[in-house]
């Protein structure tokens, strides 16, 4: 199994940046695609938490590894809450 990780900015239907959020996900290479995830953290810089209509990927990267996944999804998002 691998693992990655994608930050993204949220946007809402008037292309208006509404937050910032980073996904750990379980990846399957074969089906190039989402097994599952695992954590995902998502910072909001309006109101309108529902408004989301779509996300731009900021940076990803994939990792065989799953402490090393962990790790750079923790330093993501430290990232994006300090941002």
């Amino acid at each position: 199994m691998e693992y990655k990780v994608i930050r993204e900015t949220l946007h809402d239907g008037l292309d208006k940046v509404i937050g910032k959020s980073v996904l750990l996900l379980q990846w399957s290479r074969e089906a190039d695609d989402v097994v599952g995830c695992i954590d995902d953290t998502t910072i909001y810089c309006t109101e309108e938490k529902e408004s989301t209509s779509y996300g731009v990927v900021e940076w990803e990267a994939m990792f065989n590894n799953k402490y090393f996944a962990e790790t750079s999804f923790l330093d993501e998002s430290e990232l994006i809450k300090n941002d």
